[in-house]
This record gives C-alpha cells, structure tokens and sequence, in this order.
C-alpha cells in the first residue's frame, strides 16, 4: 500500500510513522495547529490546517496502521507454515521451495550443491520406551547439531518427516559434504544420549551432489536411496555416486572411527 498524503500537510510526514500527533483546534476557527513528534520526543513538524484535515489524517493514519499490521501478520503466517514448530528447521513445503532456487543458482553460478538426507537410528524405541516427550528433546538435540555444525549464513536445515531430516550444502562438493554428514553423526551420537539420558542416538546420512541436468526429485531420490542402504548397514554416512550409476556400485561407506549400530 502506497503512503497516504493527506491535503494540508507535508507528504514528509509519512517518512516515519514512528510518530505522535498533536491537534490544536484554535478558537472560533475551522483551523487547528498540528505538531509531530518523533520517537524521541522531537518536533519536526508545525502545520496549521483545517480540523477537517486533521480528521482525515487521523483517520488515513489508522487505516494504513490497519493494513501494514495485516501484511505483518500474512508474513508472519506466512513464515509459520513453512517452519517446523518444535525443531524450528524448515519444512518440507520449505524444502519444495527452497531447494528449485538453489538448484538455479549453482547452476547460473557454476558451483557445487549438497543435499544429506538424514534419518534417526532407533527413534520408534526412544519413544516406545522413553515417551514422546524425550523422542521430540532428541529431535531438538539433533537440530541443535546441526545448527552448530553447519554454515548459519549458507546451509539450511529442514525436517521432512517424523525423524526424517535435509541439509541443503549450498557451494561444497561431495567430498566436503560426506565430511560435514560424518561431523553430525559423530556429535549427535555423542551429544543426544546427554541430552536424554537412556536413549541410543545416532544416525544414517545419505549424500548426494547434483548432478548435471538433474531434476531436483531425482536428486533428492539419490539421497534417500543412499541413506536407506547406510541405515540397512547399520548406520552411518554413505556418499551416492554419479547420476545412473547402479545403486551397488554407487555408494561408498564415509571413513568412521566409530561402530555401526543397528537401525
């Protein structure tokens, strides 16, 4: 909505409406002095106008107040439902949405993206024998790892499932990207038993870097597959690899110092 003008006053007026408006209807007069102030107290504006102008500034003024909070409120609605309520990661509306940008900026800029697919080992047990509560501090635990693990500026985390999670690696190849995934499964299999005592944390990654004219479902797909082979292993990272190859000789375990476990 475009800054309302009101005749009878400065349009300056509505550079900041951060202000407090003062009416002074002189004596026997259709006129009325008005005086702005700033958010500090300072008067930047004396006009002598009509009442009748002074009405329709008040009036004009809630009018817009109306609608910019309206905007503030469909941005913000907007915002929550792409956001997930108890992890605070992206969803995956989110991710449908975010990953095409992504997908079009490495390509107009000729760089590498990573996509790890996540999912966490043993979950169903945490809350079958600890209760949903301790299930959703693990998600939480695990949100947290990645957060302090990962580019705040550049990677981006989404929960796509119950347990199931995406990091989007914009600018790193598969290589950096199987490093970061080893670095998350290390922590949080660490990390998440301290922060509920009694559950067995860990996780299977898939990796996957786009490939050349790849379609972004296909390439998510790759992830997926990747991840399902780590999880059947046991656990772990497990990096895809060229687009087309056989998924038996596509995949390669990421050098870990610690021990597989069950899924």
């Amino acid at each position: 909505m475009d800054k309302p003008r009101v005749a009878g006053l400065s349009s300056s007026v509505w550079t900041d409406l951060r202000f407090s408006l003062v009416y002074v209807p002189i004596c026997l007069s259709p006129m009325a002095i008005v005086l702005l102030f700033d958010t500090e107290g300072v008067r930047f504006l004396v006009e002598v106008v009509s009442l009748q102008s002074v009405l329709m500034l008040m009036l004009t003024y809630q009018l817009y107040a109306k609608s910019l909070d309206a905007e503030a409120r469909r941005r913000e609605l907007a915002a929550l439902v792409r956001i997930d309520a108890l992890t605070g990661a992206g969803n995956r509306r989110a991710l449908w949405d975010t990953v095409p940008r992504e997908v079009a900026r490495a390509r107009r800029q000729g760089t590498p993206v990573c996509l790890l697919l996540i999912d966490l080992d043993r979950f169903k047990d945490v809350n079958d024998s600890l209760g949903h509560a301790a299930g959703d501090r693990l998600l939480q635990a695990f949100a947290e790892v990645v957060r302090e693990h990962t580019r705040v500026s550049d990677d981006q985390l989404f929960r796509i499932g119950g347990d199931e999670f995406v990091v989007l690696l914009p600018g790193i190849g598969c290589t950096h990207a199987a490093e970061v995934a080893d670095r998350l499964h290390r922590t949080f299999a660490i990390y998440g038993p301290s922060v509920v005592v009694g559950a067995e944390a860990g996780c299977s990654v898939g990796v996957a870097e786009l490939g050349l004219d790849e379609e972004p479902d296909r390439w998510i797909h790759r992830a997926d597959r990747a991840m399902y082979q780590a999880k059947s292993d046991g656990g772990g990272v497990i990096l895809a690899g060229e687009l087309g190859a056989t998924l038996e000789s596509s995949v390669i375990r990421a050098v870990l110092h610690t021990p597989a476990v069950k899924s």
